[in-house]
């Protein structure tokens, strides 16, 4: 995977980020409409970008046979120690899914949709998808609008400062968003005042 997309997830920023804060409003939220729409029996998941196994985690707990693929490294080992009664654990890229073509009852795609910028990236991860559920099976994928920031950032009141207006036009002209170089691993944006 690219350099720049291996060292955005590194660290404990995003691994963390579902379980606090707003992440855990939308990690439930997620895991609502996704409940709506998978197999009342047990199905046969395929979860490509599945980070350190949060949802997948949740699949296999209510008795779904869940296999995780992540692109970064560091995000597997996290999964393979913490994620719960996962089948397997694969570091992999969405674009070319190592798993067999017509396996899988639902292919999740939450995370490859909005950290693949190039559209014939997306276009790849959606055609593996397709090609790794079965006929008549489920591929929930998930994106991230480019005004995602802004909106964090009017509300946390983080768009009056220059640093992060950067951040938001940049991710609105690129979709690539890139996190200030200030920005620790235990604070998403400092207050004003609080930047060394």
């Amino acid at each position: 995977m690219e350099d720049e997309l291996l060292a955005f997830y590194a660290g404990a920023i995003e691994a963390r980020r579902l379980s606090r804060g707003i992440g855990q409003g939308e990690f439930v939220r997620t895991f609502e409409l996704l409940e709506g729409v998978l197999p009342q029996s047990a199905a046969v998941i395929y979860d490509a970008g599945g980070g350190t196994g949060r949802y997948a985690s949740r699949l296999a707990e209510r008795g779904h046979v869940v296999h995780l693929l992540d692109p970064v490294p560091e995000y597997v080992d996290t999964a393979a120690r913490e994620a719960r009664g996962l089948k397997s654990m694969t570091v992999g890229d969405a674009r070319a899914l190592p798993w067999p073509d017509a396996i899988g009852d639902v292919v999740l795609l939450m995370g490859p949709l909005y950290r693949l910028l190039r559209r014939e990236d997306r276009v790849r991860a959606l055609r593996e998808a397709k090609r790794v559920a079965k006929a008549g099976g489920i591929i929930f994928g998930v994106i991230i609008p480019r005004w995602a920031s802004t909106l964090i950032g009017m509300l946390r009141g983080w768009v009056y400062e220059d640093a992060y207006a950067e951040l938001v036009q940049e991710e609105i002209a690129t979709g690539r968003h890139r996190r200030p170089k200030f920005w620790s691993s235990g604070v998403a944006f400092p207050a004003r005042g609080q930047r060394g």
